[in-house]
């Protein structure tokens, strides 16, 4: 009986209590809470104790009880970081609402999503565009500022509500919307802020998107759904971030270094959904059919049934494609798609294979041989190129 109790006190003892604090957004923190527990389930040692945003008090009872061995969540500012109770223990941040330059860090980057949705709308032939941020996040502020950049060199003019006025000023909101020359396109820095200016916009009668498109970050569901209608929205990598999170806790618990400074991962996609699915050319009904492939980035939508979404025969459609853009549906979805891959291949690590899954090629060999046809250079040489030119 000795040896087993002897036994099992090592077994405790190699053990590390890993807390993860989510935040508000309960996908995001999800996702982060799945990264770090796929690197635990490689690392026996590890005991990972998921906490909700909401149980900051028992975070604090489990560190003055020295039962923490580190943390990974997305801490509110550095006085809350410098409040923690007990012994201190190694810490890495997840979440942008603070800049946290004293607290190691693996956060979205949020200046790269905000220039992504500005391309986004360039490309659907927006010239005038606007931007709503919530001016207490960190994030958000960084999306915005990516956003402007991005949108003013791409040529459009950017417009936004009066600094001084909040979104709750729904009359001055109003005024400001009713400035816009439309077509007009919006980029809000949240989900959340999306919702609530369709709502604005509903109760303006101006259709969403044909008069104002929206464009939201973060991937909210739930958003989406008290909208109304799908929200357009940035794909934040909050599984990837996990992991990197938990490698760094790693080599802070193992004293391999101070890790200190921030890592920035880009965002993954931005899903089209109805909020922005359209794209401006000569013809209306064009415009509608290109919407509807940019909603469908992982397999091109049968010409037929295309065709019939937008109310015409197959040859009609044809020839209507030809006529405003000088190429067939077949060529312009390729050419959205290969557009989607050239940005993945600069902007993140997702091999071929889970490129092609994403972008709806028939595996990493087609999507190899169908890039090295279109853009002259393999999908690793660009990636290479990309990157080196960054």
């Amino acid at each position: 009986m000795a040896i087993k109790t002897k036994t099992k006190r090592k077994s405790e003892d190699f053990h590390q209590n890993v807390a993860v604090l989510g935040d508000t957004d309960l996908l995001f923190s999800a996702q982060v809470l799945e990264g770090v527990q796929a690197f635990a389930l490689r690392n026996p040692a590890w005991r990972v104790v998921p906490l909700h945003c909401t149980q900051g008090d028992l975070l604090d009872d489990l560190l003055r009880q020295g039962r923490i061995s580190g943390v990974i969540g997305a801490f509110v500012s550095e006085r809350w970081v410098e409040g923690l109770p007990g012994a201190q223990v190694p810490l890495v941040n997840t979440g942008s609402l603070s800049h946290l330059p004293g607290v190691p860090s693996v956060v979205p980057d949020d200046a790269a999503a905000g220039k992504l949705a500005a391309t986004h709308l360039l490309e659907g032939g927006w010239r005038m565009l606007g931007c709503v941020h919530e001016g207490a996040s960190h994030a958000g502020q960084q999306r915005q500022e990516g956003f402007l950049a991005a949108a003013s060199a791409g040529g459009a003019e950017v417009s936004e509500p009066p600094q001084s006025e909040s979104f709750a000023a729904g009359a001055n909101w109003e005024a400001w919307v009713r400035g816009l020359r439309l077509p007009a396109a919006i980029f809000c820095t949240s989900d959340a802020l999306a919702r609530r200016l369709i709502g604005l916009l509903r109760r303006m009668e101006l259709d969403v998107p044909e008069q104002v498109a929206v464009v939201g970050a973060g991937d909210s569901a739930f958003d989406s759904a008290l909208a109304g209608i799908g929200i357009s929205s940035i794909v934040f990598p909050g599984r990837r971030i996990g992991l990197r999170a938990a490698a760094r806790l790693q080599h802070l618990l193992a004293q391999d270094g101070t890790e200190k400074g921030t890592e920035k991962l880009p965002p993954e996609t931005l899903t089209v959904r109805e909020s922005s699915a359209v794209v401006w050319t000569r013809d209306a009904t064009v415009s509608r059919a290109v919407g509807l492939m940019l909603r469908h980035p992982e397999g091109p939508l049968p010409a037929h049934a295309l065709a019939r979404q937008v109310g015409l025969s197959r040859r009609a459609l044809e020839v209507r494609f030809h006529r405003a853009l000088g190429h067939g549906p077949a060529t312009e979805m390729r050419r959205r798609r290969l557009s989607l891959v050239r940005r993945l291949l600069a902007d993140t690590d997702f091999t071929l294979e889970q490129i092609s899954e994403r972008t709806g090629f028939c595996g990493a060999h087609h999507l190899a041989a169908q890039f090295k046809r279109t853009c002259g250079l393999t999908p690793g040489v660009f990636r290479r190129e990309s990157r080196r030119g960054g």
